[in-house]
């Protein structure tokens, strides 16, 4: 879905709250409290106006409990944040976004900020011991400016990366490269008993095939043997390296497994058309119902 499209699409905010009613109520409303279909508008003859559910005396609309409850920003400002975030291979920054959505930066960067925690539950959701067949696994270090932006010291983020033949992909920050934190993460994101893992020659992965069945690249003359090779994972690592070093110049080290999980969002969805990914990223915001609010990551793992 072009931009144009989204525009014609959703030219007021009626359009928009019309669109996200349909997907999470589909005709019959119901409160995201009690879950009581006792519900009725306070205004039939206002579309944005509030819904009050009869039996427990909330009150909500189809943006409770969202990403957007509690915005003043216009509900079509979203809608195309979320396309020029999911079009863009490399991601898009909160300037060129501010400026293409005519708000301000701190306001766009505040949007990205909650999406992007959206993709990483997503992706915590539907990613969990997901990846069959034959997979490839890698780790690498990103460059991230630190919180002092004159000076040209910068400190390198460890990643984990994992990556089937049939394009699923899973990326997590970790502290450690150890045999312990290997073992986790491949626990975390692959089924263990339907998966053959490649991965190199890294002191890591040398006890990976006491849970999974594993094997090491190798290398003739030159050329892969019996095509066991990670040149998905050398390519995926092209892509988060240069959508670092190329567009989010600064990434704190809390919020570094979001920033991961919106290249992820982007490459397992990428066989979808756009007007799709809006819609089940929508679905995905208005069924799960969570707080979205950003807390610090202490996965006993990662210490």
């Amino acid at each position: 879905m072009s931009i144009i499209k989204v525009m014609e699409k959703f030219k007021s905010q009626e359009d928009c709250i019309e669109f996200l009613e349909y997907l999470r109520f589909n005709g019959n409303p119901y409160c995201p409290l009690c879950g009581n279909h006792n519900v009725s508008r306070k205004n039939p003859q206002d579309a944005t106006e509030r819904w009050r559910c009869r039996s427990c005396r909330s009150s909500f609309n189809v943006l409770s409990g969202t990403i957007f409850s509690g915005t003043r920003t216009p509900l079509r400002i979203w809608f195309l944040a979320i396309v020029l975030m999911t079009y863009q291979k490399k991601g898009i920054s909160s300037y060129a976004l501010a400026e293409l959505l005519d708000i301000s930066q701190d306001n766009a960067w505040r949007i990205q900020d909650k999406i992007r925690q959206e993709m990483y539950a997503e992706a915590n959701e539907t990613l969990v011991q997901a990846i069959t067949g034959i997979a490839e696994m890698d780790e690498t270090y990103v460059s991230i400016k630190t919180e002092y932006p004159h000076s040209s010291w910068t400190d390198k983020m460890a990643i984990l990366g994992v990556t089937s033949r049939t394009g699923k992909v899973a990326m997590r920050r970790t502290y450690s490269t150890d045999n312990e934190s290997m073992q986790w993460f491949v626990s975390q994101y692959l089924d263990l008993n339907n998966v053959t893992l490649y991965t190199d020659q890294y002191r890591g992965y040398a006890k990976m095939k006491e849970i999974v069945e594993h094997a090491f690249v190798k290398r003739k003359y030159g050329k892969f043997i019996d095509d066991i090779h990670t040149n998905g994972m050398e390519s995926l690592w092209t892509v988060v390296k240069r959508t670092f070093r190329g567009t989010y110049y600064h990434c704190s080290e809390e919020r570094i497994n979001n920033f991961l999980a919106e290249i992820s969002f982007r490459l397992n969805w990428r066989h979808l058309k756009r007007e799709q990914i809006l819609k089940q990223f929508l679905k995905f915001c208005l069924f799960k119902h969570r707080d979205i609010t950003y807390h610090v990551i202490n996965d006993s793992w990662m210490l």
